[in-house]
């Protein structure tokens, strides 16, 4: 049985009915900022910090290979790195956590 749902904009309001698929989808979730997580799968070649050390907006955390590509990963903001998920040679997950850095 499909659920109805209101859509409004500037111009009206309609009702239609949302298909199962709508219906069973997942909330979004907004990922957390603290959490470093590998957007495609790959290979970890490189890890440059441990756990403890300070990093500024822009430091690198690892090497990230993925399509034969090597991708240096930075840190998007400045903290503490808290926790390395990976190892060097860690085959990774897309959405897999990597690297934690707490804030400032």
């Amino acid at each position: 049985m499909n659920e109805e749902i209101t859509l409004k904009n500037e111009n009206g309001e309609w009702k239609t009915l949302a298909t199962a698929k709508f219906s069973a989808r997942k909330a979004y979730v907004s990922p957390d900022p603290e959490q470093i997580t590998a957007t495609i799968p790959g290979t970890i070649t490189k890890i440059y910090v441990n756990e403890g050390d300070k990093v500024e907006k822009g430091s690198p955390l690892l090497e990230f290979e993925a399509m034969k590509m090597r991708n240096t990963i930075v840190s998007p903001h400045g903290g503490f790195v808290t926790t390395v998920h990976v190892l060097p040679g860690s085959k990774v997950n897309k959405g897999e956590k990597m690297v934690k850095i707490e804030k400032k």
